[in-house]
């Protein structure tokens, strides 16, 4: 518990409060579940904010579809930004 205590401090300093909350089960849970669950949170969009903000993550983010090629020329589908689901999304609409 000292240690997850630390992690949630150094949380805290990269934006945000992390929250606690306590789950209930409903009647239908198993028999082997506990009836109450803490659960500790931050809000996503202030994580989000956080991480789209950082520098060091600038070459790693792609923000629009890219057409990737192999040597022989065919096309190859490795992420989903290289995907045709994104290119639809953003090229055709």
């Amino acid at each position: 518990m000292k240690e997850f205590d630390s992690c949630l401090a150094k949380l805290e300093s990269k934006r945000g409060n992390v929250k606690k909350a306590r789950l209930t089960l409903r009647e239908a849970a198993p028999s082997w579940a506990p009836v109450q669950q803490d659960l500790w949170m931050k809000d996503t969009m202030t994580v989000l904010e956080h991480i789209l903000g950082d520098i060091r993550f600038a070459s790693a983010m792609k923000w629009g579809p890219k057409k990737l090629y192999n040597l022989d020329h065919q096309r190859v589908y490795s992420e989903l930004w290289s995907g045709k689901w994104w290119w639809r999304k953003q090229v055709f609409l």
